[in-house]
């Protein structure tokens, strides 16, 4: 019933009727559910209404030249809006995400030695466990460092982490490659060695042991460890048991020590 430019001022004003609807409902939307994606909704909409009345008094004054100006301009400054929000939140997650992976380390990592701690340790077993290939070569060597409670109250606990310091350098320097090392309590060290060759682990031993004299000789305390270690011997033994295992041997060499000292 009209033709062409007749009906284009009314398609104008449904346009604005839409988005005069859109925004109240996403408003009610935001005041009854807070929903904040509904209130950013809002925002460009009621962004957008301003180029589409820009737009619609450019139509009603005639200037045909410059149809969809308004409105393209509008899109545009929005969509450089979104990508700007996009770079930001992708700037947030990367952050989030580098956060994230630096606690997950320091969950793993003893603040004194700078090595793994005790978590690391547990989780690290579990994982040698399920794998049968390398459960067959494991070792499991737990240390104790000698009278720690004697240095800290000598000397105090300035000295007392030096000695804690060096014990975890021996025994990593010591069983490098094939075994990672970890400190599981105060003066206590373990060590996941994939290696089942008796000969290399008495070589080892010793070479560890002569470590230990050399540098007790530059230090005023008394500065020692007690080692002891296990392997699995059948299937029915659990990661738990391997541990008790290696301790109890750990302390019969530390009573072996003592009476050596008497």
């Amino acid at each position: 019933t009209l033709d062409f430019f007749e009906s284009v001022v009314i398609t104008q004003i449904e346009i604005l009727i839409s988005i005069v609807i859109v925004g109240i409902i996403l408003g009610i939307e935001f005041k009854k559910e807070n929903n904040e994606k509904a209130l950013k909704f809002v925002r460009i909409f009621g962004f957008l209404t301003i180029f589409v009345i820009l737009e619609f008094i450019n139509f009603l004054m005639n200037s045909f030249q410059n149809t969809s100006v308004f409105i393209s301009l509008g899109f545009v400054v929005i969509l450089l809006g979104l990508l700007f929000n996009y770079v930001k939140y992708l700037i947030q997650r990367l952050k989030l995400s580098y956060e994230s992976e630096i606690y997950a380390k320091l969950a793993y990592m003893d603040h004194v030695t700078q090595g793994k701690n005790r978590l690391a340790f547990e989780r690290d077993l579990d994982f040698l466990f399920k794998d049968p290939e390398r459960k067959k070569k494991l070792r499991l060597i737990a240390f104790d460092l000698d009278d720690l409670k004697g240095i800290n109250d000598a000397y105090g606990h300035v000295e007392g982490d030096k000695a804690i310091k060096k014990a975890f350098e021996m025994i990593s320097e010591t069983f490098y490659p094939d075994g990672i090392c970890y400190r599981i309590g105060g003066d206590e060290f373990a060590c996941l060695f994939e290696n089942s060759d008796e000969k290399i682990y008495k070589e080892l031993t010793a070479f560890l042991d002569e470590k230990i004299k050399t540098f007790e000789n530059e230090t005023p305390y008394h500065f020692g460890l007690s080692y002891g270690s296990s392997m699995i011997e059948n299937d029915q033994i659990e990661p738990l048991d391997l541990v008790n295992l290696a301790d109890i041997e750990m302390y019969e060499h530390k009573r072996s020590h003592k009476l050596q000292k008497q």
